[in-house]
C-alpha cells in the first residue's frame, strides 16, 4: 500500500469522524481537500453532495453529484440527488437523464414533467410545525398539495413542493400502510386562498355534498373535523407511524356541525358554491372567514 494512498485514507476517514459528528466546517474541508488530491475518486464528491443536499443548496449539490456519478455511475444515491436538485433549479433535461438512470424512462426534452403519479402523504414544514397532507405526486420528486393545509403552515391547497424521495414515515390508512414523504421545499406558490366555514349539520350526506359542489368547481375541499393534524416523535431505529383519521371518524358521526376548509381563488367562488348547497341540502353555515 502507497503512502499516498494511505494519507488519502487517512484523510477520508477524519472527514467521515468530523461528518458523523456533526462538524460540517471540518468535514466539508476534508471532503474539498480530498477532491483536490484524489480528483478522480468518487466518494468525497458523493459526501459532498449529500452534505449540500441536506441543506437544500441546490447548485453545488448538482454540481458534486455530476462529478460523482462520473467516476462512479452505478452510485443510485448520487444519481438520486443529482435527479432531485436538477429538479429544484428546473434543469428539465438534466433531471430526466438522471431519473432515466434511476429505472424511469422518460424522453429527454426541456420541458418539466407533469404526470399523475397518484395521491401521497406527505410531511410538511418536517422541522417546523410537522402536519401531514395529502399530495399528488406531478414527478419523481415533485407534488402538489390537494389537501388544505393549516393557516400557520404558510402552505395552500395547490402548492408545488419538491419531496425526499425515501419515506420518513408511515400512515395507516383503512389498514393499509402508507409511506410519508417529507417536504423538503417549495416550488411554486399557490393563487389559492384558504377559507374555514361551520356547517350547522352533523351529516355525512350533507357534508359529502358540499365535497362534490367544490370537486366540480375546482374548488379545495377539507373537512377539518376529522383532521389529526399530529406528528409522532421520530425515532431513531424505527419510521413512526401515522394514523388517518379515518380511525377516529366514529368519534364524530354524532356531531352537531362540521368544520370545514376551502380554497379558492376568490370569495365568491366560495359564496356561490355555500349558496347552492343551502338550496340543495335546506341546512345553513356560519361564520364563513378567509384565513
Amino acid at each position: 500500500m502507497s503512502e499516498n494512498f494511505k494519507n488519502i485514507q487517512s484523510v477520508f476517514e477524519e472527514a467521515l469522524a468530523y461528518d458523523r459528528a456533526g462538524d460540517a466546517y471540518n468535514a466539508v474541508k476534508l471532503y474539498k481537500k480530498l477532491v483536490k488530491i484524489a480528483p478522480e475518486w468518487s466518494l468525497p464528491y458523493h459526501f459532498l453532495s449529500l452534505f449540500y443536499r441536506e441543506r437544500n443548496e441546490w447548485k453545488p449539490s448538482l454540481h458534486y453529484s455530476q462529478k460523482a456519478v462520473e467516476y462512479n455511475p452505478e452510485d443510485k444515491t448520487a444519481w438520486q440527488i443529482l435527479a432531485t436538485a436538477a429538479t429544484a433549479l428546473r434543469r428539465w433535461k438534466i433531471a430526466r437523464e438522471a431519473w432515466n438512470e434511476l429505472g424511469f424512462a422518460f424522453k429527454k426534452t426541456e420541458k418539466a414533467l407533469d404526470l399523475d403519479l397518484g395521491l401521497i402523504p406527505v410531511c410538511i414544514n418536517v422541522k417546523t410545525k410537522p402536519e401531514i397532507v395529502w399530495a399528488r405526486q406531478i414527478d419523481p420528486a415533485r407534488a402538489r398539495i390537494e389537501s388544505i393545509p393549516q393557516p400557520a403552515s404558510e402552505h395552500r391547497y395547490r402548492e408545488e413542493i419538491l419531496i425526499d424521495r425515501q419515506p420518513m414515515a408511515h400512515r395507516t390508512l383503512r389498514g393499509k400502510r402508507l409511506p410519508i414523504y417529507a417536504e423538503l421545499e417549495r416550488v411554486r406558490l399557490s393563487p389559492y386562498q384558504t377559507y374555514a366555514v361551520i356547517l350547522e349539520t352533523g351529516s355525512k350526506k350533507h357534508v359529502d355534498i358540499l365535497d362534490g359542489l367544490c370537486a366540480d368547481a375546482d374548488v379545495g375541499f377539507d373537512n377539518w373535523s376529522k383532521a389529526t393534524r399530529q406528528f409522532w416523535r421520530r425515532n431513531k431505529e424505527v419510521l413512526p407511524e401515522f394514523y388517518g383519521a379515518d380511525i377516529f371518524a366514529a368519534a364524530h358521526e354524532e356531531a352537531a356541525y362540521n368544520l370545514i376548509a376551502l380554497s379558492a381563488k376568490s370569495t365568491f367562488e366560495i359564496e356561490e358554491i355555500l349558496y347552492a348547497w343551502k338550496v340543495i341540502t335546506l341546512e345553513t353555515y356560519r361564520d364563513l372567514v378567509r384565513l
